[in-house]
C-alpha cells in the first residue's frame, strides 16, 4: 500500500489490527467513488470509515479463509485500478 503512495491510518505498526487495514483516503479522491468503482468493476467490497473516521479512510477486511495472498493481491490490484480510473480533483 505504501509503495502505491497510500498512507495507513494507524501509524504505529504494533497497534494495527491484523484483520482490518485502514487506509487514509487519498487526497483529491472521493472515497465513495473509489469504493463504488471497486465494487462495480472488481466485485469487491471496500468500506469507508465509521464514526469519527467517516470520509477520511478506506477499510479493507481480510479475515479467515479470505486472508490469502491471492486475495491480498486482488485487493491491491483493485485499488491500483481505482486510483487510475477515478476522478482526482485538482483542488
Amino acid at each position: 500500500l505504501e509503495s502505491m503512495g497510500l498512507k495507513l491510518f494507524v501509524k504505529d505498526k504494533d497497534t494495527r489490527l491484523p484483520t482490518v487495514t485502514t487506509i487514509v483516503a487519498p487526497h483529491g479522491y472521493d472515497w465513495k467513488e473509489i469504493t463504488g468503482y471497486i465494487m462495480k468493476t472488481h466485485n469487491l467490497e471496500i468500506s469507508g470509515g465509521l464514526g469519527p473516521s467517516v470520509g477520511l479512510v478506506l477499510r479493507v477486511g481480510l479475515m479467515g479463509c479470505n486472508s490469502s495472498e491471492a486475495n491480498v493481491d486482488m485487493v491491491l490490484a483493485a485499488l491500483r485500478d481505482a486510483l487510475k480510473h477515478c476522478h482526482k480533483s485538482k483542488v
